[in-house]
């Protein structure tokens, strides 16, 4: 989000990325590093996000790497019968520190809180 001042010296929020997105991901692996991306057009991202019916598999996705402090992302794990596993983009951190576990049929919301900071929020 840009802040611009008008001419009567008041800030006004610009959005370039209102709306909401619903994706759909397949978990990919079980580390940061094999994960699938998450991926980001809108300020407010919904992922409906599928691991594999084998443990230890393909459990894992990363928040989105290109989404911008405010942005908020929901993640739910909506078939399967093992968690999600959600990671923050490589270089940012998760509540301070790395990974977040959604149970099978289960969400969790997160919002980028820093340039390189994710805080879960429910």
């Amino acid at each position: 989000m840009v802040t611009v001042v008008d001419p009567s010296g008041s800030p006004e929020p610009v959005f370039n990325r209102s709306g909401t997105t619903i994706v759909e991901v397949t978990g990919s692996g079980t580390t940061q590093m094999s994960a699938t991306a998450i991926p980001s057009v809108s300020g407010w991202t919904i992922a409906i996000v599928q691991a594999t019916d084998t443990p230890q598999v393909d459990q894992a996705v990363t928040l989105p790497d290109n989404a911008e402090i405010g942005d908020i992302v929901e993640v739910y794990n909506v078939i399967g019968g093992y968690p999600a596993l959600v990671f923050p983009p490589a270089g940012q951190s998760l509540n301070s520190g790395g990974q977040v576990t959604i149970d099978q049929s289960r969400g969790r919301m997160f919002r980028q809180v820093g340039a390189t900071l994710w805080r879960s929020m429910s």
